[in-house]
């Protein structure tokens, strides 16, 4: 059995950012106990989401870090621990301004079954949707007032927007979320991801 854990790790490009250690220890009840806590300062990390793989069963730490994930079939050790540590990067903007950032280091240890051998980790982090819905109050023709596909007011920047069907409607339409703004509308996405990645 594997554990994953996930943290929603907001503003983490402006170097908000911490360790995290999963420690598991398997009750003879067939329950999983554990915590979840910052590997540089040994404090709780809260309301991190840890899911068993390849099952539904999952449980969100507590305040203290602390979580349960019950009715598992005891007697089966965790496959390993991962740990996730940061190297400071600082470095400075044209104008003088200072900024520091992280650069992560993924180390799996503990492990019950075996050396691993060579392996690619490929951590992801979810996009940060809190707040993503106020986009659709956007008038369509306001977004494509401020489209700057050839930078013509010279800043630097460029942006163009991505146009997209849009099954409900059954017409082309501003894409607004998803990867590379692919989807028009927090109802189009949502229906996306319940089709493409849980199955629903």
């Amino acid at each position: 059995m594997k554990l994953h854990l996930a943290k929603k790790i907001k503003q983490s490009f402006l170097g908000i950012g911490f360790l995290l250690l999963s420690t598991l220890i398997f009750a003879q009840n067939g329950k999983i106990r554990g915590s979840v806590i910052n590997a540089g300062t040994n404090e709780a990390i809260p309301f991190a989401n840890i899911v068993l793989e390849g099952t539904q069963k999952g449980a969100s730490s507590d305040i203290d870090g602390n979580f349960v994930i019950e009715e598992i079939t005891p007697g089966i050790p965790a496959e390993g621990e991962l740990v996730i540590t940061y190297t400071e990067q600082p470095s400075a903007y044209a104008d003088g301004t200072e900024y520091s950032l992280r650069v992560p280091t993924y180390v799996i240890s503990s492990l019950a079954f075996g050396d691993l051998g060579e392996v690619m980790v490929s951590p992801r982090l979810a996009p940060q949707m809190v707040g993503m819905g106020l986009l659709e109050a956007i008038p369509e023709a306001e977004l494509l007032r401020l489209s700057d596909p050839d930078d013509a007011d010279g800043d630097g920047i460029s942006g163009r927007v991505n146009t997209v069907w849009n099954p409900e409607t059954e017409r082309l339409e501003v894409g607004r979320f998803g990867w590379k703004a692919n989807t028009p509308s927090v109802r189009v996405q949502t229906a996306s991801a319940f089709g493409g990645d849980i199955g629903i």
